[in-house]
C-alpha cells in the first residue's frame, strides 16, 4: 500500500471512530459539554496510539515504520527513474545553416 492509500485509509478509520463516539454520545443524550470532551479525548488517544503502533512521525496506524523507511526511499527512487524513462526524448532543433554555404553551393 502506498504510503498516501495508508494515510487516507488510516484517516478514514479514525473519523469512523470518532464518528461512531458521537453517535453513541448523542443517542445516550449526554449533554454538549461532555461530548466535547469526549471527543477530545478520544482523538487524542487515538493520536497517541498511533504514534505507538504505526510511524511517530506521521501519527498514522498504517505507516511504514522508520526502519523501513530505507527501503520505501529505494522503491520511490525506483518509481522515478523509470517514470524519467518512459518520459518522451525531445528531439533537439537543428542549428539554421549559414548563410556563407547556402553562396557558395550556387
Amino acid at each position: 500500500m502506498s504510503l498516501k492509500n495508508s494515510q487516507i485509509a488510516d484517516q478514514t478509520i479514525k473519523g469512523a471512530v470518532l464518528g461512531a463516539v458521537a453517535y453513541v454520545l448523542v443517542k445516550l443524550n449526554i449533554d454538549a459539554e461532555a461530548q466535547a470532551v469526549v471527543i477530545t479525548s478520544v482523538t487524542t488517544v487515538l493520536a497517541y496510539l498511533s504514534t505507538k503502533i504505526g510511524d511517530p512521525k506521521v501519527a498514522s496506524f498504517l505507516a511504514k515504520a522508520a526502519k523501513e523507511a530505507p527501503k520505501v526511499a529505494l522503491e520511490v527512487a525506483k518509481v522515478v527513474e523509470e517514470k524519467k524513462a518512459e518520459a518522451p526524448k525531445v528531439a533537439k532543433k537543428k542549428a539554421p545553416a549559414k548563410k556563407a554555404a547556402a553562396k557558395s553551393a550556387k
